[in-house]
């Protein structure tokens, strides 16, 4: 499953995943990635004209005004799924 992308990880370092990208790339206010890079994770690459589609490595989706990211998975024996909300 490791090559297939799969990350085993805790609910701790998720969270610190997620608010990497809610922070735009930063960790205590420094970059860790350039802007451009961090756009483009969260820029679609093929909208679809009746809803928001994929980035790069994000479903990207609104519910009600706002915008969120998603992301799941899962195999033997367990499965997660992320959500978040950058507004």
């Amino acid at each position: 499953m490791l090559p297939a992308g799969g990350v085993y990880t805790n609910a701790t370092d998720m969270a610190h995943y997620l608010m990497f990208h809610i922070n735009q790339g930063r960790v205590d206010g420094r970059p860790l990635l350039r802007d451009d890079l961090m756009k483009a994770m969260h820029t679609v690459a093929f909208p679809n004209r009746t809803r928001r589609s994929d980035t790069v490595g994000h479903r990207c989706r609104s519910f009600r005004p706002e915008a969120y990211y998603s992301h799941g998975g899962g195999g033997y024996g367990f499965g997660s799924y992320m959500i978040m909300f950058p507004g």
